[in-house]
């Protein structure tokens, strides 16, 4: 079976959030507070089981967290996470699957590609242009949600 049917499979069992871009923000530095943004990819599901089936099933690293229980909830939840690199690759083999979250998973990928994401930029960090279209897309992706 080809892992693309796989995924079809293992999507149906899963609530998804395939795209959210986070925004990180650090304190204040010098002149004013300084955003990053990353890409991240998450499921959440109370089966363990289901979430390392997926996640042997794509190929692709990711990582499982205990979700905090609280008094409302009678099972423990589960997240799995895939970040940056990780993240823009999962989300790249799985949007031709998505249906309803198709628009997020594309704006997601114009955020990695045109965002330069996977480049560092040095001591002068990211170039004004690309962090106003990053956050452009963080924006976006917000209204589509």
């Amino acid at each position: 079976m080809s892992r693309r049917f796989r995924c079809l499979g293992l999507l149906g069992l899963l609530t998804a959030k395939p795209a959210s871009i986070s925004r990180i923000r650090p304190t204040p530095v010098g002149l004013g507070e300084i955003s990053t943004y990353r890409l991240r990819f998450s499921i959440s599901q109370n089966d363990r089981e289901v979430l390392e089936h997926f996640l042997n099933g794509v190929g692709i690293s990711g990582r499982i967290h205990a979700t905090r229980r609280t008094v409302g909830q009678n099972r423990q939840g589960y997240v799995l996470q895939y970040d940056g690199r990780h993240a823009f690759e999962l989300i790249t083999q799985l949007k031709d699957l998505l249906v309803r979250k198709r628009h997020e998973a594309l704006v997601a990928c114009t955020f990695w590609r045109h965002g330069m994401c996977g480049t560092r930029f040095g001591p002068n960090g990211v170039p004004p242009e690309i962090q106003t279209f990053r956050r452009s897309c963080y924006a976006k992706l917000r209204r589509l949600k």
